[in-house]
């Protein structure tokens, strides 16, 4: 074949292939939706979708999701399988191009129906955000498929070609054009066009199948799931010497008397948590964790907090016995609050932030170690003492090596 006629030939069948082209990637998404049906989650929470899709709709559409809602509860195993098996043959019948009338109506009215029941008519709609629901999606582009079939006809890359061949009242099931379009033989491309068209499809479908299972555990790419993915460690930087860091080591007494003073400062610092990476902590008295208390057993503590942070913060004592009321209530910033307790039990205790939630204010920095020695049975001397405190840091990237919480 001359190029001349190459040319003529392929221009004449490109419109045959770009609709097949269109079909055939059409059923892969659908392929990709209908293997997700077959997972047991999808089973497991299917009634869920639609109680989540009701949730917020206006009062006028209640009576619309009421009726699913009370049609599939009870029948929730029937709705599961047919929802698998719908979705399984519309893909194979526009990854193969099978009964193509039946499975564009078909699947448009399924489109729908998920549309305006579990995909809850879309939405968001808010400002900044108009999302009309992937389903829709789904309508506009069988509506687009049955007007290019209505005009072109028979298509020469799909079963329905090759039934018709010996069934000719097949086309009912998958023709949409008049008589004159039907009866106009289709133009197939060159073998030297499809064979390598054909890999392409090969390898894509390959690619999808592999790599749908890790695909369950990619969380969507937004911001918050960004910056929630860096790592501390991940811009550790090896040449930068670590700054100063946190001493382990037990202090001497606060004091020797029968009393001490103890004043802690509760602030926002950006502290080092790896080579060169800062995280923006509260703190009491600028350290994670902070100061280390030690004192002695039967002392009296005299607490003075100051608040320097940018919202409410509270301290509480493990090893005091008082009022939480009025001893560990949350104050303002720029506010003070003075109180003491006697220092009864001998060991090892946490000192940390009361102000709720705890574990938050805690998780981003506000803990300590107060430790109280025994006087009747005084530990044997040791030539260094240290003080551990575990923790962990649940970081979100802020911005460059900045860190902070992640607050999800």
């Amino acid at each position: 074949m001359s190029q001349g006629a190459l040319r003529a030939r392929v221009s004449q069948a490109w419109p045959a292939a770009a609709t097949s082209a269109l079909r055939v990637a059409f059923g892969l998404i659908w392929a990709v939706s209908a293997a997700l049906t077959w997972q047991p989650d999808f089973a497991r929470h299917y009634v869920g979708y639609l109680h989540n899709a009701a949730a917020g709709q206006p009062a006028w559409l209640a009576g619309w999701f009421d009726l699913w809602i009370g049609l599939v509860t009870p029948n929730a195993a029937l709705f599961i399988w047919l929802t698998r098996a719908l979705e399984t043959i519309i893909a194979f019948g526009l990854l193969a191009g099978f009964a193509r009338k039946t499975i564009y109506i078909g699947g448009l009215l399924l489109s729908l129906l998920i549309w305006s029941t579990a995909g809850g008519f879309g939405g968001p709609y808010t400002v900044g955000a108009a999302n009309m629901g992937a389903a829709l999606a789904y309508v506009l582009i069988f509506v687009a498929l049955i007007g290019i079939d209505n005009r072109e006809g028979r298509s020469p890359y799909s079963l329905d070609f090759f039934i018709e061949k010996r069934w000719p009242k097949w086309r009912r099931f998958a023709e949409w054009g008049g008589r004159e379009t039907l009866e106009r033989e289709p133009k197939a491309m060159p073998w030297s066009v499809q064979i390598p068209a054909m890999i392409g499809i090969a390898v894509i479908v390959i690619f999808l199948v592999g790599s749908l299972k890790s695909s369950f555990n990619v969380k969507p790419p937004t911001p918050a799931f960004a910056a929630a993915a860096v790592t501390p460690l991940s811009l550790a930087s090896d040449e930068k010497p670590l700054g100063n860091y946190y001493d382990p080591r037990l202090p001497p007494l606060v004091g020797t008397g029968p009393e001490v003073n103890v004043h802690l400062i509760a602030s926002d610092q950006r502290v080092t948590i790896a080579n060169g990476v800062q995280y923006k902590a509260w703190t009491f008295g600028g350290t994670v964790p902070g100061p280390i208390i030690h004192v002695r057993q039967g002392q009296t503590v005299n607490v003075t907090f100051t608040n320097h942070g940018d919202m409410l913060h509270a301290i509480d004592f493990h090893s005091a016995q008082t009022p939480p009321n009025l001893s560990f209530k949350d104050i303002m910033p720029g506010e003070s609050i003075h109180f003491s307790f006697v220092a009864k039990v001998p060991g090892v205790f946490i000192y940390h932030c009361g102000t709720p939630p705890v574990l938050q204010h805690m998780a981003n920095g506000m803990y300590g170690a107060i430790i109280v020695d025994p006087v009747a049975n005084p530990l044997p001397p040791a030539d260094k003492s240290y003080v551990i405190v575990q923790s962990e840091w649940y970081t979100r990237q802020i911005s460059g090596t900045l860190m902070g919480q992640d607050f999800s």
